[in-house]
């Protein structure tokens, strides 16, 4: 029995959904970072976008063919995740039970109407799989190594403040 059949049903969807925004954070903190290497101007882009950018890195003294060619093939098995990790990311999680089985259903709320609602369905196990998959993706980006590292960012009045007011706190830190 895995660990997430051994859960309550609501806590294996949560599990699951969880997973699976961390795993879309570490692909797109190794996009960002390769990126950054690769001197490509990182705006606040949506990840369809950045990888986009980073799919056109031509080889070079600092990257080799070989690299260049996985992050390419890396890119290119992350574009169809993306529409899957739009609805994931940008709606709540409700778990419906059709037919005697459970799926996690998500409603994008960038794509519905007053009128209707379109719901991705997915199993607990989908979900976990889908995870696992991006992080392989990230996995392969982050074993990636470029000629020069990113730069790290300065503390400064934008990106720093104080926790007085029990507002949240953004620390540069070097990792």
């Amino acid at each position: 029995m895995s660990h997430i059949e051994a859960m309550s049903d609501d806590n294996t969807f949560k599990v699951a959904r969880s997973d699976y925004i961390d795993a879309c954070s570490e692909v797109e903190v190794q996009v960002v970072r390769l990126m950054q290497i690769a001197e490509i101007e990182v705006k606040s882009d949506c990840l369809g976008l950045k990888l986009k950018k980073l799919a056109t890195v031509l080889p070079s003294p600092q990257r080799s063919k070989a690299n260049v060619t996985e992050v390419r093939n890396v890119c290119a098995s992350l574009e169809p995740c993306l529409a899957a990790r739009a609805d994931i990311v940008h709606s709540t999680l409700q778990i419906l039970t059709l037919d005697g089985l459970k799926y996690a259903a998500f409603a994008n709320v960038r794509q519905n109407h007053a009128q209707s609602k379109i719901y991705r369905l997915m199993t607990a196990h989908q979900l976990s799989h889908e995870a696992r998959h991006l992080k392989e993706l990230a996995d392969r980006l982050a074993a990636v190594k470029w000629g020069s590292t990113p730069p790290t960012a300065r503390p400064n009045a934008s990106n720093s403040a104080s926790c007085s007011n029990g507002q949240s706190v953004r620390i540069p830190i070097r990792t």
